[in-house]
């Protein structure tokens, strides 16, 4: 390993208080930067003080863009520098953003580097995350509302407890991918107590997105009975025909399959993605297509179900079957 200080005269590595760590390890620096800040905010959403609410949502959204970032330098810290290359001087900070994030912070321009590097904000680190989550660790969160709580506090000293008991939920769920994304444990980043506290409130929000999910399937049940009353049987699985064409067209950039739907047990759809990626030895290129469930329609009864809810509704397991069929049948090489 090279040293983390010094390399023909320059500072290498990344500053962390009154050490320099070696530039390898910036995945492991973001994610205790991202649990410091976690726990921060998972302790002090609760209180009754308007300073440490602040606190709690400045921390949730630092926590959310730290894990973000760690997922994303896990796979290539190149990938967080927030601008383009230049060949402009006055914007060497470009340049130097690249080399430091790949590990050359001896050929900067700079050494005083924290302040020249500039990166992805926190909703594009967390969309990167997202793009390169394959096995679809990180949920369908909305990190944007903790993000939008952090701005909120930091540019206008404004917190509104309702909204960041939501914004602490979220980054918690959204957390709890990403460690599972990056192979990291619970305990070691919530440490002991803190751990305990965090398995209730994901149980807790597990519950709540159960009986979701359970309405929605009793609702989407009582509409399919009251259209088969109001229209007959026959009528009614004729506009389900012409609604799964419109899925069909709707959707033709994606893979569409049967799956059983768990309110009226007619035939509904996965909404499949799909994602390719080229890697180039010599003169061949090997192409990977990789899918993912995004949601689950029925044209029948109109339920829909997103990709964090088909557990819930036990299409879980259906789902990962027809993803693993999939994936034999379409991987390719092509030259």
């Amino acid at each position: 390993m090279a040293d983390a200080s010094r390399q023909d005269g320059a500072r290498v590595g990344w500053p962390c208080g009154h050490e320099l760590r070696p530039v390898a390890e910036l995945p492991d620096i973001l994610i205790k930067a991202g649990s410091h800040h976690g726990k921060r905010a998972r302790k002090l959403y609760q209180s009754k003080k308007y300073e440490e609410l602040l606190d709690a949502a400045i921390s949730a959204g630092i926590a959310v863009e730290m894990v973000a970032k760690a997922c994303v330098a896990k796979l290539n810290p190149a990938l967080l520098a927030g601008r383009l290359l230049s060949t402009d001087q006055k914007t060497a900070g470009a340049q130097d953003t690249i080399l430091y994030l790949a590990g050359h912070h001896d050929l900067a321009i700079d050494g005083n580097y924290i302040s020249r590097i500039s990166t992805v904000n926190a909703k594009v680190a967390v969309a990167v995350a997202k793009r390169i989550d394959r096995r679809k660790h990180l949920p369908s969160a909305d990190t944007e509302c903790v993000i939008d709580a952090r701005d909120a506090a930091i540019h206008m000293g404004l917190v509104d407890a309702g909204l960041l008991e939501n914004a602490v939920e979220n980054m918690v769920r959204f957390i709890d991918g990403a460690l599972k994304m990056l192979n990291k444990q619970d305990d070691e980043f919530w440490e002991n107590v803190d751990s305990e506290r965090v398995k209730q409130l994901l149980d807790h929000i597990d519950a709540r997105g159960m009986a979701a999910v359970t309405d929605k399937i009793k609702q989407s049940k009582e509409h399919y009975s009251y259209m088969i009353r109001l229209h007959g049987y026959p009528t009614v699985h004729l506009l389900a025909d012409t609604a799964t064409k419109f899925i069909f067209h709707q959707w033709s950039n994606s893979k569409i399959m049967s799956a059983r739907c768990p309110a009226c047990k007619n035939n509904g759809w996965y909404v499949v993605d799909s994602m390719s990626d080229a890697e180039h030895d010599h003169d061949e290129v090997l192409i990977s297509h990789h899918y993912a469930i995004s949601h689950f329609e029925c044209p029948y009864c109109t339920l829909r179900l997103d990709e964090d809810e088909l557990a819930h509704a036990g299409l879980e397991d259906d789902g990962d079957e027809l993803m693993e069929s999939e994936w034999d049948e379409d991987s390719e090489r092509e030259r």
